[in-house]
């Protein structure tokens, strides 16, 4: 093993080797007997092989709050425009 980098924030290892001197079979039982077993992206793979982004559940949670905030400045509007029932005197009873 030539270098090895850690991601934690991704966690993800990325890890130069001789073949000559180590075969990636090897490698691969290596670390599965640690308690690592590998996925494999191949070089230059960063990005292609895995979704890297926003999950969908953080868009779904997006909807929802935005939905409810419009519901609410919806059913405050009255109160902004002037028009809401309790300044009205008309429907009030006498």
């Amino acid at each position: 093993v030539l270098r090895s980098r850690v991601r934690f924030s991704d966690k993800e290892l990325s890890i130069t080797f001789r073949e000559e001197q180590l075969a990636l079979r090897g490698l691969v039982e290596l670390l599965r007997k640690i308690g690592y077993g590998p996925q494999l992206t191949g070089e230059g793979a960063r990005g292609r092989g895995t979704k890297r982004g926003v999950p969908r559940t953080l868009y779904i949670r997006l909807g929802v709050a935005g939905f409810c905030f419009g519901n609410i400045m919806l059913f405050s509007f009255p109160e902004y425009l002037g028009a809401d029932v309790t300044s009205d005197g008309s429907l009030a009873r006498g």
